[in-house]
Formats: C-alpha cells, sequence, structure tokens
C-alpha cells in the first residue's frame, strides 16, 4: 500500500483519496482491504498518510461497510443489510439489521473516521455509494423497512445522517468530511 499511495502521489495528485478502510470486519469485501476497525492499526495507517504527504498530496481515505455485497467466504457470516433481498449477482441474501445493530454500525463508522484522523489523514471519505451499506439505506429496493430507517426517503436517510452527526461529535467540526454518493436522474 505504501508504494501504491507513493505512485499516486508522486503523479501529481493533489488529494489521493485510498478506497474501503472497513470499519468493521463484517464489512470487507476482500480479504485485503484496508483496516479501520481497531486501534492497533492507526501506526501502519499513519506510515500510509505520511508518505501520501511527503509526496506532495493531501491524504484521504474512504470509511465504508460493504453490506450485502460482502461475500460469506470472506467475513465468515451472513452479509448484513437493511432488508434481506437476495443479491442477484450472487444468489446470497443478506441478514436484515436489528436496530441495536444499525445504532453500533453508525458508532463503527464515526470510530472509523476518528481513527483515520488519528493516523494524520488530511480527510476522509464516507462511501455512499454503490451499493454498499450506506446506499443500500438510502435506496427503496435495498431498504424496504418499515420502521425509523426505512420508507419514507426522510427515514432512508437516516442512517447516513446519523453517522455524520456522530462522525462530527468525534472529530469535530473542521475535519474535512467527503461523501461519494451515487446520482440518478429522473425524468
Amino acid at each position: 500500500m505504501l508504494s501504491y499511495a507513493d505512485r499516486l502521489a508522486r503523479g501529481g495528485a493533489a488529494l489521493v483519496i485510498l478506497g474501503h478502510g472497513y470499519v468493521r470486519r463484517d464489512g470487507r469485501l476482500t480479504d485485503n482491504e484496508t483496516g479501520l476497525d481497531r486501534d492497533e492499526l492507526i501506526p501502519r495507517l499513519r506510515l500510509v498518510a505520511r508518505q501520501i504527504q511527503r509526496a506532495g498530496s493531501k491524504a484521504c481515505i474512504q470509511v465504508s461497510h460493504g453490506g450485502r455485497q460482502c461475500r460469506p467466504a470472506v467475513i465468515e457470516t451472513t452479509p448484513l443489510s437493511p432488508s434481506p433481498i437476495e443479491v442477484r449477482k450472487t444468489g446470497v441474501v443478506p441478514r436484515a439489521l436489528e436496530e441495536g445493530e444499525i445504532e453500533e454500525l453508525v458508532a463503527a463508522f464515526a470510530e472509523g473516521v476518528r481513527r483515520a484522523k488519528e493516523a494524520e489523514f488530511d480527510a476522509v471519505q464516507i462511501h455512499g455509494a454503490h451499493g454498499y451499506l450506506i446506499s443500500e439505506f438510502l435506496s427503496p429496493v435495498t431498504n424496504r423497512r418499515d420502521d425509523g430507517w426505512g420508507g419514507s426517503a426522510a427515514n432512508r436517510r437516516r442512517f447516513l445522517l446519523e453517522v455524520i452527526q456522530a462522525t462530527r461529535g468525534v472529530v469535530g467540526p473542521e475535519y474535512p468530511l467527503l461523501l461519494k454518493l451515487n446520482l440518478v436522474n429522473e425524468l
């Protein structure tokens, strides 16, 4: 990762955004994905952030949870999602999150961002796109909940907004948060 980050920064990028720092092990998409789920990872993450900065770029890392797109063989359990809607590509039916688990995930995102900040990343990008957990909450296709986390557009946005609020509570109002979202034009 150090050489990859260095190559990107030396290529002239003003900002290097490293992808998919999972906030919990059950949110990994691959076996070699970057973890933001434990404090003991902070020193190694700091090496990467500093390498990017030494090469002249700002360092950013995505915080994410793969949600229903996680493979059971990688996470060694059933993937999680707002609703148990089958993933057509894999045939896997994720397990619907309980309300308490949703609140734990909100806290896990905030803690992942805290770790990125402690590792001296200049910013984080909250990954709310590409069918991963945050975008699953936003979509009426994958979020068919009938509680306060689903149904109306406002309720479907709740998970993302609570992640942002919890994160701000941990890293303060000045730390740069970026957000990656999908957009759809409706005619």
